[in-house]
Parts: structure tokens; C-alpha cells; sequence
């Protein structure tokens, strides 16, 4: 089962990465910077982790997966306050433009630290227990898993475009619900 969902949290950050990066396009300068640098090692630890096909320096990964979900969520806090500083005096913007984007981009962020969290456990249990892994064999001596590789890699394909379906299935909103999206929208229907 491992297998069938190894690329989600790579497939995850990049959709992160996008609408972090598609957000910072419209916002105050201090969010931009902080967006971009969000969004570009986002993107990459999507490289890192497609090629290495596992979690890149997990522990750290983990505080980069969290950084973007405290920074939202302070960001939130804030905007709120101001929010409703500005409603009482009658004045001022929504931010709802950038709320609905950044709480979608920390759904996927969530996977993403899920992923470097189960690295850092399983690398902590294998310290633990340092134990040589010997290669099981059938009873007429094939190793285990030999004639399985086509159903493993059926399986491994389909788990990549499920976790793509489901990413694109919260990117796309997201990115949707950007400035940039909403002036991509209207470029089309020229």
C-alpha cells in the first residue's frame, strides 16, 4: 500500500508551491517574499522527493511543511483583527481573495508533514531496532514478490493519477480563487 501513495505528498507540495506562488502575485510585499520563499522550496522538495522517491531530510521537511500553516494562521489572525477594525469603521477590503487559497494550500501542506512525520518515526523505529532483514522465500525456493512486480507497478500507476486527481481536484480551486485566477478567467474568454 506504500507504494500506491509514495508520490502524494510530493504531488501535494507542488500544488502548495503553485498556490503560494499564485497568491504572492497580488499581496503586500512582506507576504510576497514570504509566499515566494514558501512556494519555491516548496517546489523544491517536489524535485527532491520525485527523485529521490522518498522524504528529503525529513526532519527538517517537517518544520517547512508546519511554516506555511503557522504563517497562514498568524496571517488569518491578523487579517481578522483588521478586519473587523475596519467594520466598525465601515471601511476597508475583504480578505477573503487570499483566506480560501492559503487554507487549501495548508490541506496539502498537512499531507506533506504527515509524510515527513511517518519519515522521522520510521527512521527513529529503525534505529531502535537495527536488526538484519533477511529475503523470505516461497516453498519452491522463488523469492517473495518476484512474480508480483507487474500488479506492484499497475498499482503504483494507478495510486500516482489518484493522487494527482485528488491534488488538481484542490489546486485548481485554489488557484482559481487567486487574483491570478480570476484575471486567468478573464483572458480566456477573449
Amino acid at each position: 500500500m506504500l507504494a500506491f501513495i509514495r508520490t502524494w505528498p510530493a504531488l501535494s507540495a507542488l500544488g502548495a508551491g503553485l498556490v503560494h506562488l499564485a497568491v504572492a502575485s497580488s499581496s503586500a510585499m512582506w507576504m510576497a517574499v514570504v509566499l515566494i520563499v514558501i512556494g519555491l522550496a516548496e517546489l523544491s522538495w517536489t524535485i527532491t522527493a520525485l527523485t529521490l522517491q522518498k522524504a528529503p531530510l525529513p526532519r527538517l521537511s517537517l518544520a517547512v511543511a508546519v511554516l506555511p500553516i503557522a504563517f497562514a494562521g498568524g496571517w488569518a489572525l491578523t487579517s481578522t483583527a483588521a478586519h473587523h477594525s475596519r467594520m466598525a469603521m465601515g471601511t476597508g477590503p475583504s480578505t477573503a481573495s487570499v483566506s480560501v487559497p492559503l487554507a487549501l494550500a495548508c490541506c496539502l501542506d498537512l499531507v506533506m508533514a504527515f509524510a515527513c512525520a511517518s519519515a522521522v518515526r520510521l527512521r527513529n523505529r529503525q534505529h531502535r531496532v537495527a536488526r538484519p532483514v533477511l529475503a523470505r522465500t516461497e516453498p519452491g525456493g522463488a523469492a517473495l514478490g518476484t512474480a508480483q512486480t507487474g500488479t506492484g507497478a499497475i498499482r503504483a500507476l494507478a495510486g500516482i493519477l489518484l493522487g494527482a486527481v485528488l491534488v488538481a481536484g484542490v489546486t485548481v480551486p485554489a488557484l482559481g480563487a487567486t487574483d491570478a485566477g480570476r484575471h486567468a478567467g478573464m483572458h480566456m474568454q477573449m
